[in-house]
């Protein structure tokens, strides 16, 4: 009889222990100018996870080098915050990662980057302290999961539109947007064979993709799922990100689901982050403050913003099409032999047609604006013609 019964016992503790979440324990606090060990946080963290059935154990440098005692046939994933990491578990982060573990940073705008180690008070200190940088490592965020930090200041900060995708949407879907708004990144390039999936995805103002908010990285077999702020995670920002504990939970049930099936992920959840430098087209950037309005002259008809920027409008006309803006969104950029067209009450008083415009490629499209009266209505037409 005990030897029917030991296989039905130990079938319900193997499952458990393969669904175990590590999270890395510090042991000690430290606050160092390149970075912040907060072991409340990580204790946070696992609590947090603990509470909703995702069961989480706490394990020191020492005990993440112990392949008995940390491995992916026991975790699915481990948990770091803070872009700080002891430099002595660089081998078992390899062999984890290796094995289909999956990497977790919960908040840095640079995950994976400061190596550290503790001093002879058992404080943590960059390693190796000299020469200056030397600290800054590639050891996991390049070599284990293809990115690369670049430091380009004027391409930090770029993300301006940030929305939750149907990823994240999966495991949390009360999970908000962050429309126009400037939030703090770091230019993280991907290597021909990376993949980033955006949990919360982030747009530049010319739409073109940066390093999102929360996303998913993929380099060949190797897999970590990363948010940049710790507002998402430990809720330091309630009034932007009200509900972090459930995103941190999401983040886990996802590392859960991708170990049961790596091929969740597909090709079209994918996004191209900017890899070259590149700037804005005319109006492209972002509002340089409050409108410039004329004084002493009430609009009849506005459409937008007069603060250099076209980021309110709404998406470009396509060519060869017109539209009557008095009843459809105003286009933020006309397409060849594109236009617009708007009309307002006559009056004997003086009128003005006050226009921001920039022509995007000169030579190629120009732009032009009449107006003209019909049946005591003042219609204005802004269009462009192939030159």
């Amino acid at each position: 009889m005990k030897k029917l019964l030991l296989p039905a016992l130990l079938l319900p503790l193997a499952l458990l222990a393969q669904n175990r979440v590590a999270v890395w324990d510090p042991e000690v606090n430290t606050e160092h100018q390149r970075f912040s060990v907060q072991r409340g946080e990580f204790l946070k963290i696992a609590e947090t996870l603990n509470a909703h059935n995702l069961p989480a154990e706490l394990l020191t440098t020492a005990q993440l080098r112990d392949p008995v005692a940390f491995n992916a046939a026991r975790h699915a994933a481990l948990v770091l915050c803070g872009g700080a990491f002891p430099a002595d578990n660089l081998a078992a982060y390899e062999r984890f990662t290796a094995d289909g573990g999956i990497m977790v940073e919960a908040g840095a705008r640079i995950p994976f980057l400061i190596q550290i180690s503790r001093d002879a008070n058992g404080a943590w200190q960059p390693e190796p302290q000299t020469p200056a940088f030397a600290w800054q490592s590639n050891k996991i965020l390049r070599d284990l999961f293809g990115l690369s930090y670049n430091y380009d200041t004027a391409m930090h900060d770029l993300g301006y539109i940030h929305t939750a995708t149907p990823l994240l949407k999966r495991f949390q879907p009360a999970a908000p947007d962050i429309p126009n708004r400037r939030l703090e990144t770091r230019w993280l390039v991907p290597r021909d064979t990376t993949q980033i999936f955006p949990l919360l995805r982030s747009l530049r103002p010319d739409n073109l993709d940066t390093t999102p908010q929360i996303f998913v990285v993929r380099d060949a077999t190797r897999t970590a799922v990363v948010s940049t702020h710790k507002r998402y995670t430990l809720g330091t920002e309630p009034g932007l990100w009200p509900d972090a504990p459930a995103t941190l939970v999401a983040m886990l049930k996802l590392c859960h689901e991708l170990r049961a099936n790596p091929n969740l992920l597909t090709p079209d959840m994918a996004v191209e982050v900017v890899k070259e430098t590149t700037g804005f087209g005319p109006l492209q950037n972002f509002p340089l403050g409050k409108s410039v309005d004329p004084e002493g002259y009430p609009h009849l008809l506005r459409f937008g913003e007069f603060n250099g920027s076209l980021l309110e409008l709404d998406p470009p006309l396509e060519a060869n099409q017109t539209i009557n803006a008095n009843n459809k969104p105003f286009p933020r950029l006309l397409n060849d032999n594109s236009g617009v067209w708007f009309d307002t009450p006559f009056s004997e008083k003086p009128r003005f047609l006050r226009v921001r415009m920039a022509i995007e490629k000169i030579g190629q499209i120009h732009a032009v604006q009449l107006v003209s009266r019909q049946d005591d209505i003042i219609v204005c037409v802004l269009f462009t013609e192939v030159v």
